[in-house]
């Protein structure tokens, strides 16, 4: 079955591209990843197949659509189509700027009739954004199953680092104070109570810094008096560090669950006291009309998802607090 151009996949809402691993559904032909059908289970739009509904004719209809816009402009567009340059080339202005659609991530789960801390699941998918099918499935254990913890790779290895990727902020910030907390906790009582050894550590970078280092220097390292009182430091800091680790894998999905959903409550409510979303077009020939219901899953969708400038700006800090730990101990 051939793939009509420019097609979408209706559950990850991304573009098909060559070599894609693509099912059609058998009674409707609505083409999907692979592995987003199966992650959904069925053909998103099921709930048409008694209507006798098909992709391939709906795929017309929008085309003979575009090819109507293009034979009747409006004023607008029209006025683009027309800017020439003095050597009668198009202009830069010549293919007018579109909005982003409204997400379809949540089309997927629309008919999930389950719901999550009490609110729709469709929702939770919206905000989630990236590797939905992963964490609707989590969600769904701690709502249903009785399941306290889960196991995430991503929170382990990078920390507070990944709870500001996902802009879990409160969490992020609680565990990257408990982190640095502990380097400096480290520090002081390397001060307190192995003086000796951060005196010789102090003499041995020195030493590094001029490339004046013996062996003779590298074995009194070794017979430094408190050098047992300083090695029991720092395995009681590992084992800290690696415990705060541990708890934040184990319960990262929990406290991303309980994110999400504050959040969609808090909209949900302003709606409710009678707070609405006021749709304004970038450009006037743009005149898709959007209902409430789909400018609140926009709102979600931009809100939510994640976030590469919090982690890197985190990462920043953490190293300067770190480093100036550090620097106050052997400097």
């Amino acid at each position: 079955m051939l793939l009509p151009k420019n097609a979408f996949c209706p559950v990850c809402n991304k573009e098909f591209e060559p070599g894609d691993d693509i099912v059609f559904c058998p009674e409707c032909g609505t083409p999907h990843h692979r592995e987003c059908y199966n992650a959904v289970g069925h053909c998103v739009n099921r709930g048409l197949h008694e209507s006798g509904y098909s992709y391939n004719d709906d795929m017309k209809k929008v085309e003979n659509k575009e090819e109507d816009k293009k034979e009747t402009p409006d004023d607008f567009s029209s006025i683009f189509q027309n800017l020439k340059k003095d050597n009668n080339e198009e202009s830069e202005f010549s293919n007018p700027i579109i909005l982003p659609s409204v997400p379809q991530y949540e089309s997927a789960y629309e008919k999930d009739e389950q719901k999550i801390d009490g609110e729709s699941v469709a929702d939770f998918a919206v905000t989630i954004r990236n590797n939905i099918p992963r964490f609707i499935k989590i969600f769904k254990e701690f709502e249903y199953a009785g399941r306290k913890t889960s196991w995430n790779w991503g929170a382990f290895f990078f920390g507070s680092l990944y709870l500001f990727f996902r802009k879990m902020y409160k969490h992020a910030f609680a565990f990257m104070c408990a982190f640095v907390g502990v380097v400096w906790a480290s520090c002081f009582a390397m001060t307190k109570l192995a003086p000796n050894y951060v005196e010789s550590m102090k003499s041995f970078a020195e030493l590094y810094s001029q490339n004046k280092i013996t062996q003779q220097d590298i074995e009194a390292l070794t017979k430094i008096s408190d050098m047992s009182k300083a090695s029991l430091i720092i395995d009681i800091t590992f084992v800290v560090i690696l415990v705060i680790r541990i708890v934040l894998a184990l319960f990262a999905d929990k406290f991303y669950k309980s994110t999400i959903s504050e959040f969609i409550k808090s909209v949900n409510e302003q709606l409710k006291d009678g707070a609405s979303f006021i749709q304004a077009p970038m450009f006037p020939s743009q005149n898709t009309e959007m209902t409430q219901q789909q400018m609140k899953r926009y709102y979600l969708s931009r809100r939510g998802g994640t976030s590469l400038f919090m982690p890197i700006m985190a990462a920043f800090a953490i190293y300067f607090l770190i480093s100036l730990a550090y620097s106050t101990l052997f400097f």
